[in-house]
């Protein structure tokens, strides 16, 4: 096994940042730590390279216990967001200085810098000095200091955050191919949802020091557990109307004030599990349809407040009673402000949140 925390806690003061992490990485697996800052992400890399102590729980690294060890004992490869490398040193020092300290024969040096820097097409900048590079350069160096001792686990903090958008996705791709064919176990934090959704195989949601899901990029986008999660992932972000829960001759409905939605189906789960009849209604603005003619069952009528073409899809922007509603239409949709308009819910798409707890009931 790559990693496994057991309720990981981490206290400065009054201040809990981390409050009782488990979370398991397998072997060869790509993770993401993705919250907004303060979730306490970057604390929980830094205990897992041993820069930060634990207040409590613990870390095992390969079926190790490492709590105590020191970085150095950890087998860890750590890569920071401003790359941390010698600005003074050549690139060739740069990637041999690991293994200096590590005493490895020269000959092995040479040959592990070799190997390195051909795979991260580097060998051309070996004479060059560290302060001289550009951004995307040093990233391939700071990755490749790690990498040349060979880890058992890399941890990456935020290490695309310098880069401008289309350095970013450039990187994503090089930095995921490089991870499947070393089969490298990762742990990288960010607070960009596109990164932690393109490149992760799962994801560890965090807020306030707590993990709020931890899944696929599928799941957490498609059966969020919580509102939180519901409404970080996704851009645009999920709508939300706040309902109540309404009986009425056998069937059920979500009561919205300005519209009502038939949730039969949905009668008994919502039941058994709502804390009160305090419900949220959420829907992603891709799952919503707008229509000239209400040629559809419980279609809203409504009126264009805001059109934003963004290329291939469109943003529309709409109210809905005392909320501000989006949809995402083709990149084709023309509408004046103003225009009356309806729309209409994919209904395998609506989710149904508890007001009170946050949580997801359907």
């Amino acid at each position: 096994m790559g990693l496994h925390i057991e309720n990981l806690r981490k206290e400065f003061g009054k201040l809990v940042a981390v409050k009782d992490l488990s979370l398991k990485v397998e072997t060869g697996e790509f993770v993401s730590l993705l919250g907004p800052s303060g979730c306490g992400k970057s604390t929980t890399l830094n205990m897992i390279a041993g820069l930060l102590y634990p207040t409590s729980g613990s870390i095992f690294i390969d079926d190790v216990l490492v709590n105590e060890l020191p970085p150095r004992d950890r087998k860890i490869g750590l890569v920071f967001q401003n790359y941390a490398v010698f600005n003074h040193m050549t690139v060739h020092d740069n990637l041999a200085f690991g293994l200096k300290i590590r005493k490895t024969p020269k000959n092995e040096i040479d040959k592990r810098i070799k190997e390195v820097a051909e795979f991260l097409r580097i060998g051309d900048v070996l004479d060059k000095r560290a302060g001289g590079l550009r951004l995307d350069q040093l990233q391939r160096v700071a990755i490749g200091r790690s990498m040349i001792v060979k880890p058992s686990l890399f941890l990456l903090d935020e290490p695309l955050s310098n880069l401008d958008a289309a350095l970013r996705a450039v990187m994503r791709v090089e930095l995921k191919k490089m991870q499947k064919e070393l089969k490298q176990t990762v742990v990288y934090v960010t607070h960009d949802q596109l990164e932690a959704m393109t490149m992760s195989e799962r994801i560890a949601v965090m807020n306030k020091g707590e993990l709020q899901q931890y899944d696929t990029p599928s799941v957490i986008y498609n059966h969020p557990k919580n509102q939180f999660v519901a409404n970080f992932i996704g851009s645009p972000s999920m709508n939300f109307i706040d309902c109540s829960f309404a009986e009425k001759d056998g069937k059920a409905f979500l009561d919205a004030g300005v519209f009502s939605l038939d949730i039969t189906e949905f009668h008994e789960i919502v039941k058994a599990q709502a804390t009160s009849s305090e419900l949220i209604l959420a829907i992603r603005p891709e799952d919503v349809k707008i229509m000239n003619q209400p040629s559809m069952d419980e279609a809203i009528e409504t009126s264009v407040y805001m059109v934003e073409p963004i290329g291939v899809k469109t943003i529309v922007t709409m109210p809905i009673g005392n909320r501000m509603f989006k949809a995402l239409a083709a990149g084709g949709f023309r509408a004046a402000i103003g225009d009356r308009k309806w729309i209409a819910f994919q209904r395998p798409k609506v989710h149904i949140i508890d007001k009170k707890t946050g949580s997801v009931v359907v």
